[in-house]
């Protein structure tokens, strides 16, 4: 995949790893959120959950597809959403082939 991020960062003698983020459905940062989710990173695995909603709203598959593009550009093979709110969506999925062919 052209556009995958990096996991990892030297600088000088400490490695970061992004394991833990907060994504936020906004269209400027600083702006009201109108949803947040929790990803963490352990491997080639992503968990998605602390899911919230405004106003009693459920996970679209636009924003289901949007945390799936984002997983799969840090190179997640697998994607478990802890709190799955939208019943039509299946709360685990495996990408072995998208993510290793892409």
């Amino acid at each position: 995949m052209a556009n995958d991020m990096t996991r990892c960062i030297k600088v000088d003698d400490w490695i970061f790893e992004v394991k833990v983020l907060r994504a936020l459905r906004v269209n400027n940062f600083g702006e009201p959120y109108s949803a947040i989710a929790n990803l963490t990173f352990n491997g080639d695995n992503a968990i998605i959950d602390g899911i919230m909603l405004k106003d009693q709203e459920t996970l679209t598959n636009s924003d289901y597809q949007t945390l799936k593009a984002f997983c799969l550009k840090m190179n997640m093979k697998n994607i478990n959403i802890e709190q799955n709110q939208c019943h039509h969506l299946p709360s685990s999925i495996n990408y072995p082939q998208m993510a290793s062919n892409s």
